[in-house]
């Protein structure tokens, strides 16, 4: 099993990737360029953008149908209506909403 590198700090953990969603369509999202580089933040040791991890809560998948026990940490605006999670204050700033 290949090593990828994923989690806060960088911590490297066994973890096939997720070959079985590379090509399915309902997997693929377009994304601004800064949120898929592997940018460093002005903080030396924090990241800004998702990049090519997918954070999840606790477990993560590692076989074909796996995916669906996953607690995703990022919305999916196909599936999630924004509105829901996030708002936008007088100056602009993005803010989440907790309902």
């Amino acid at each position: 099993m290949e090593s990828i590198t994923f989690g806060e700090g960088g911590t490297i953990k066994p973890h096939p990737g997720y070959y079985w969603l590379a090509y399915d369509w309902q997997n693929l999202l377009p994304s601004c360029i800064d949120c898929n580089r592997p940018n460093e933040t002005k903080i030396p040791g924090k990241h800004m953008g998702k990049r090519n991890y997918f954070p999840v809560r606790d477990f993560r998948a590692v076989r074909p149908g796996e995916e669906t026990q996953e607690e995703p940490l990022l919305l999916n605006p196909v599936i999630q209506n924004p509105d829901n999670h996030l708002s936008i204050d007088s100056t602009g700033v993005f803010r989440v909403t907790i309902r």
